[in-house]
């Protein structure tokens, strides 16, 4: 097993879009005081009591994004409004210890688990980052009897109740997949009976309508075969499962999840990197994903747990794959959601005036708009809602500056290069000079080292035609995979790296669909002022020239795609379909002439 981290909070610096993100994030939400006061008002008036909902998971969803941020950032007013907010939240615990919207005469159905879950998880987010010993102390005391609260109730034995009846949604797996936080929890006490609840729960398969380890082992089966089809909860309980594997070196845990990643990759995951093209399920997405959409489809929560999903596997593997994957989701399906406009969210859930979200909750791929539901919407005690998109979006954000170099006991993993500043250790720091991943030159300068030799892994990424490396004066192209420099850094030594990429076709049902490197092209009707289906391109796009120009704003890429007397416009699909409030619509799938 291999253990690949991030490094120390504060030790990246972006320039550019990775980093301008989180600071959205961070104004838009997370720093919205009154935001985390109808949250915490959610635990007050046990407000999911009578229609069962899942406004619990708002607060733990945001913390937990919000930290991650900060850890990034290092933010001094975000840290303390996230202060303010556990502060708040833990005046909330009940003589049981409960943190709950629930009553005690109704918990343990709906979505009670799934809400105690995102609790854990916020507090332990914030605990990690927190700089207070009386105040980790109070999280720890708090956590323990909301732990053991729950323990005491669930489980095995008389009185008991079997985790999977706890939501009659989805088999259970919503409440199973607290399995990762409990796992998270035991990591900072060792108590035993916390790993005991994390394997009462591997036990159980994690769903009530069939085990879904025993699913996922089958590779026969596709994920729309497997007993539930909910794709972000089961992804969410998969992660608990990598977590486990982390504890308990059984190598079957792992390549139970590594099984379902791959059938993921293979049967669900589109050219945005995301899946559930129908009632955020999986159903062959894959192969799908050029249907019209008759509803709105791919969940962002589902990009974002996908992104988590593949993180983890990285860190255990140190696969490049992984590396691949995360950043098709990031560039395309994470970017895209975010609303980089500040325009109010779709308003046909209330007849309330529309709040802003940082997210749109759906990503539509053919002939389709932005901005056709609030994902996971409620609404809030004294006037308002929210959606779970909008709260889980701020972590993956931050994850894409985060991931971009990793390091273990003998490798530092340079997997994106984004232009910046990188502090691995006090061994090793560096620069990257580029406008990655759009064009193709990029520029390593160390600027802190030590005597001892230290291995570089470069990351070759799968789509670029070619890779090639310059350090001392040797060129050398390089295959798919990484290409490792080691050497004893001097400050001033530099790695020249060329990483050629052109666009390229992919077709799937009698469409077809373009990439340049990791970024999805789309076209806009309101960048060309189209009327009509954007599918339809009117052109012969085998024989059309694409011909790189100027970016507009908010842009990442822009072609000029050419046949004879015919001309269309493509640009990345993150900047397609931003002007939610004019129907705006996009398509990444085309029919040629």
């Amino acid at each position: 097993m291999q253990n690949i981290t991030t490094l120390q909070s504060g030790s990246i610096k972006i320039n550019g879009k990775a980093d301008y993100y989180v600071t959205l994030v961070e104004n838009l939400h997370l720093k919205d005081r009154a935001i985390w006061d109808k949250f915490v008002q959610v635990f007050v008036d046990l407000a999911d009591d009578n229609d069962r909902g899942w406004r619990c998971e708002y607060w733990g969803k945001s913390m937990r994004a919000a930290c991650t941020c900060y850890y990034y950032s290092r933010d001094i007013e975000l840290y303390n409004v996230l202060t303010y907010a556990v502060e708040k939240l833990l005046k909330t615990q009940d003589e049981f210890g409960r943190i709950s919207s629930y009553s005690v005469e109704k918990e343990f159905n709906g979505w009670d688990m799934w809400g105690r879950k995102y609790v854990i998880s916020g507090l332990l987010h914030y605990y990690d980052i927190c700089d207070s010993d009386a105040i980790k102390k109070r999280i720890m005391i708090a956590l323990k009897m909301h732990v053991d609260y729950i323990i005491s109730k669930v489980g095995k034995g008389d009185g008991k109740k079997d985790i999977t009846l706890t939501s009659t949604t989805w088999g259970g797996v919503n409440s199973c997949s607290i399995l990762e936080t409990i796992i998270n929890f035991y990591n900072r006490n060792k108590e035993q009976k916390y790993l005991d609840f994390a394997e009462y729960i591997i036990s159980t398969g994690g769903c009530a309508w069939g085990n879904l380890i025993d699913a996922v082992n089958d590779k026969s089966l596709r994920p729309s075969q497997y007993p539930v089809k909910k794709a972000y909860e089961m992804m969410s309980f998969f992660e608990g499962l990598l977590e486990y594997y982390k504890i308990c070196g059984d190598k079957k845990y792992l390549d139970s999840a590594l099984n379902f990643i791959d059938a993921l990759q293979k049967h669900e995951i589109t050219v945005i990197g995301c899946a559930g093209c129908k009632s955020e399920e999986f159903n062959d997405a894959s192969r799908v994903q050029t249907d019209p959409a008759v509803e709105p489809m791919q969940e962002t929560c589902v990009t974002v747990t996908w992104m988590r999903l593949l993180a983890k596997a990285f860190f255990i593997r140190g696969d490049v794959k992984y590396a691949d994957s995360f950043e098709i989701s990031a560039l395309n399906g994470l970017y895209g959601s975010i609303n980089v406009n500040n325009l109010p969210s779709v308003k046909i859930h209330t007849d309330e005036e529309c709040g802003t979200f940082a997210f749109d909750s759906y990503s539509p791929l053919l002939d389709s708009t932005r901005n056709r539901g609030i994902g996971g919407f409620r609404n809030l005690p004294g006037g308002g809602y929210y959606g779970c998109c909008a709260c889980i979006g701020g972590v993956a954000v931050a994850l894409v500056p985060l991931t971009a170099v990793l390091k273990d006991d003998k490798n530092v993993y340079v997997n994106a290069y984004y232009d910046g500043k990188f502090c691995v250790d006090e061994d090793l720091s560096f620069t990257i000079k580029s406008n990655y991943p759009i064009d193709d030159n990029v520029l390593i300068t160390i600027t802190n080292s030590c005597d001892k030799k230290i291995k570089i892994k470069l990351r070759v990424p799968a789509w670029c035609d070619d890779f090639s490396v310059q350090t001392d004066g040797a060129v050398k192209g390089v295959k798919a995979g990484y290409k490792e420099v080691i050497k004893a850094w001097k400050v001033g030594d530099e790695i020249k790296i060329d990483i050629k990429k052109s666009v390229k076709p992919f077709e799937l049902n009698g469409y077809t669909s373009y990439s340049y490197g990791p970024i999805l092209l789309a076209r806009d009707d309101k960048k060309e002022k189209v009327i009509g289906e954007l599918s339809n391109v009117g052109l012969d796009l085998n024989k059309a020239t694409f011909n790189r120009v100027k970016e507009a704003d908010n842009e990442l890429i822009r072609f000029e795609v050419v046949d004879k007397n015919k001309k269309i416009i493509l640009t990345d699909y993150a900047s397609c379909g931003k002007v939610w409030n004019q129907n705006n619509k996009l398509s990444v799938w085309f029919k040629s002439e």
